[in-house]
């Protein structure tokens, strides 16, 4: 789960000397005699140093990061925390939490109470079943009447806890709430403040390419040539931002037939398909209960970098298809591109991380993050099958609860 839906114990701000300067928040007064500033390193574990250099290096590079398990130290006590990182500016937060609160567990800790209910009151039925065929011993004796007394007490106990249960329920989901109402600020803000200083970069370099073209040395020309490059490659990093955050969001559930999802992407990608003169070959696929966009954008995504990652002179061959596995659906999007080294395979899912340089194909690091995103929309899961120079087969597997029919 995210940090999001989990309450925050400890706040911390440091500068990116890592100098615990101010700490804002400090709910289980661990860090109370603690003088200020302090290097962060003396507040952690000596065990937690490597996953404290993780979370640093995760910050200052990607700019956030979210559950790093790290612990503290304080005078002769330790306590591991979950932390998230944020870098603002010049200071780095350090977000920790001690609790599990997620709707898993109090989901889980529900249907354990309602089990035991459940046994509770078969037995019971039982006893009570028994005492009645047994009329000539009717008289109850002490121990039964305790116990059918016992048995009430725990059931109106656990239906208490269940009341409790409930209302920690409606609790996290204000917070949920709250956090998508943060989120969609968050995609509003990126949309407006920041892609219009964007959009006048690239306008004014343009202008400066169209009407001052002949006063500039060829020097010139190539720092108005990196610079209208460069903010066409921001524009297209925040517009991946804003697709990868809003694959999370509650879409509405519709019947989509992949087949006519993939003649769509045909149509949207018909200028890189003519260029490399890529051949896709799909399979019948089946109609699926999920969001259309959801799906559209999955199928862009993965058969663009089919077509984009490929050899040079060689040409680029997709196949899709799918698999009913009986439990379960398998649909497959293999090419016969460069292929993925088994160490990145895993990682490729994150947010910015390539397995080829810019050098070699441009791209933000996007893509695969947000296909992820989109397959965990519907409990699915994503692997990749690859080997070097030969090609990947991207396997999403999900329930077979989701296939309304086959085309």
């Amino acid at each position: 789960m995210n940090s999001s839906n989990q309450e925050i114990n400890l706040i911390i701000s440091c500068n990116r000397k890592g100098v615990a300067e101010q700490i804002y928040l400090d709910s289980d007064h661990f860090f109370e005699n603690i003088t200020l500033p302090v290097g962060l390193h003396t507040l952690v574990h000596p065990d937690s140093m490597e996953a404290l250099g993780e979370l640093w290096m995760h910050v200052i590079d990607h700019t956030m990061v979210e559950n790093i398990l790290v612990t503290l130290q304080s005078e002769n006590r330790s306590m591991v925390m979950s932390f998230s990182g944020y870098l603002l500016k010049d200071k780095i937060l350090l977000c920790g939490n001690n609790k599990e609160s997620s709707t898993e567990k109090v989901l889980s800790e529900m249907l354990e109470i309602n089990n035991e209910q459940l046994n509770q009151i078969r037995a019971s039925q039982k006893e009570l079943f028994k005492l009645k065929q047994d009329k000539k011993n009717w008289d109850m004796n002490e121990s039964i009447l305790n116990d059918f007394t016992q048995l009430n007490n725990d059931l109106m106990n656990q239906q208490r806890q269940l009341a409790q249960q409930n209302v920690k329920i409606m609790k996290l989901n204000k917070k949920m709430e709250i956090a998508n109402e943060n989120m969609n600020m968050f995609a509003y803000s990126v949309s407006h403040d920041l892609k219009e200083p964007v959009r006048m970069i690239h306008s004014f370099m343009g202008l400066i390419q169209k009407k001052y073209a002949d006063q500039l040395d060829e020097k010139g020309k190539k720092f108005v040539d990196l610079a209208v490059d460069g903010s066409l490659k921001l524009n297209q990093m925040i517009n991946d931002l804003l697709v990868y955050y809003r694959s999370t969001a509650p879409q509405i559930d519709e019947l989509v037939d992949l087949n006519l999802v993939v003649e769509e992407v045909k149509l949207l990608l018909k200028r890189q398909i003519e260029e490399k003169n890529a051949q896709i070959i799909a399979s019948e696929l089946p109609i699926v209960s999920g969001s259309l966009t959801g799906w559209r954008q999955l199928m862009q995504n993965l058969v663009s970098n089919a077509i984009k990652f490929v050899p040079p002179g060689r040409t680029p061959e997709i196949r899709i298809f799918a698999e009913n596995l009986g439990q379960e659906w398998k649909i497959s999007v293999a090419d016969n591109g460069t292929g993925i080294e088994p160490q990145m395979q895993e990682s490729v899912f994150k947010l910015f991380k390539r397995a080829h340089s810019e050098n070699e194909y441009e791209g933000t690091g996007i893509g695969l993050a947000i296909v992820k995103r989109i397959v965990q929309s519907f409990d699915g899961d994503i692997s990749i099958e690859s080997e070097m120079d030969k090609g990947s087969t991207f396997v999403i597997r999900f329930d077979a609860s989701y296939v309304d029919s086959v085309a």
